[in-house]
């Protein structure tokens, strides 16, 4: 198992291409039947999903209901454990898994479908870990992660916690990942955003001191 940790410690983050995607296809059906259900008539595919005429509150909930679904049959622990190889290579034989993945599905224009700027850091975890996000669908040029390359180097940087109206602490939406009192990094040009696009099967692994946001994913 190769991994790429000259990448890794040079920008802070790099890409794989996953070898057993059985689980991830699981997800993926997970995502598909829970989306044929709610949208009987009008359910087409992931990818176009953000054609669905709902409300911010109904986006919510379905969301809320897939990412407890997916938790609840364990889906990421059994991905986990078919491509052990790979976080063998990564962390070592001592490997904790966070006990819920987060679900993200943002939809272009939609900016409170993201948690904006940020880095995991400001919120407890440790610069020892490392964020996996794996797209569930083919992502086009322009959509996916934003990430800041090399920013996990910054020693000097301004923060500004500020407050969102659509999460309150302890919510649903809070569960999810979501922040209510999140920190705003400053001083950053928009030019230092890498837009990092995936297909299926790729997933991107970087430092939790990095910056990044998600942007038009599922």
């Amino acid at each position: 198992m190769t991994i790429n940790h000259q990448a890794f410690s040079q920008d802070g983050y790099f890409i794989h291409q996953f070898e057993h995607l059985t689980f991830l296809k699981k997800i993926n059906d997970v995502c598909e039947t829970l989306c044929r259900e709610e949208f009987p008539n009008s359910f087409i595919s992931l990818a176009e999903y953000h054609q669905r005429n709902i409300s911010a509150k109904e986006h919510d909930e379905f969301q809320y209901k897939v990412y407890k679904k997916i938790n609840d049959l364990n889906l990421h622990r059994q991905f986990v454990e078919d491509n052990i190889d790979f976080f063998i290579a990564m962390f070592g034989p001592d490997i904790d898994l966070q006990t819920n993945t987060y679900l993200r599905i943002a939809r272009p224009g939609s900016k409170l479908d993201n948690i904006g700027m940020h880095r995991d850091t400001y919120y407890g975890n440790s610069a020892f870990e490392v964020s996996l996000p794996l797209p569930l669908i083919d992502q086009q040029a322009g959509c996916g992660l934003n990430i800041v390359p090399k920013s996990h180097l910054f020693t000097e940087h301004k923060v500004k916690q500020v407050n969102r109206a659509d999460v309150e602490k302890g919510t649903d939406k809070n569960e999810m990942g979501f922040l209510y009192a999140p920190k705003k990094t400053l001083g950053l040009d928009e030019k230092q955003l890498k837009s990092i696009s995936l297909f299926f099967g790729f997933g991107i692994s970087f430092s939790l001191i990095n910056g990044q946001m998600s942007m038009n994913q599922i």
